[in-house]
């Protein structure tokens, strides 16, 4: 799964790709990103998401926090390790925003974030996408970094 990405114009062909796979196309309105989940790409623009008024907190001690409904979560203010996140749509992408060490554990239930358990300290940052069984990370921003270098 999620074996291939690809950058392209258009909207993607249902003979293209299998399923877990990441396609960027340029589209009439700018990128569209897509993932495709039971030989069908879904466009991640269309999940449905509703307005937040708030920033929704992940629970203190939820090792498999519920992510449903949002798509951008502070942690709590505790050390707290996450093994996968609950309650995610086909191509949601999640931003955790770190308010205290996160440890995400590589090696348990559906995170794929490499070989070893990440650590997050305050003020770093994580983003997530969901194939429909799995959360691959994509991007993690560490606050300490000096990132003007454009090295990261």
């Amino acid at each position: 799964k999620g074996a291939i990405t690809t950058v392209g114009n258009g909207a993607p062909d249902a003979r293209e790709g299998s399923d877990g796979d990441f396609t960027l196309r340029k589209v009439a309105k700018g990128l569209t990103l897509y993932i495709k989940k039971d030989n069908r790409w879904h466009d991640v623009n269309k999940l449905g998401l509703a307005p937040m008024t708030a920033i929704p907190t992940l629970g203190a001690a939820a090792a498999t926090p519920n992510v449903s409904g949002s798509n951008i979560f502070n942690s709590g203010t505790s050390t707290l390790t996450i093994n996968g996140f609950n309650g995610g749509s086909i191509g949601q992408t999640i931003t955790v925003i770190s308010k205290a060490a996160i440890t995400y554990d590589f090696n348990a239930d559906n995170l794929q974030c490499g070989s070893a358990d990440i650590v997050t300290a305050s003020g770093d940052a994580t983003t997530w996408i969901f194939d429909g069984s799995n959360w691959y990370l994509i991007s993690w921003m560490d606050d300490s970094i000096d990132l003007s270098s454009g090295g990261f």
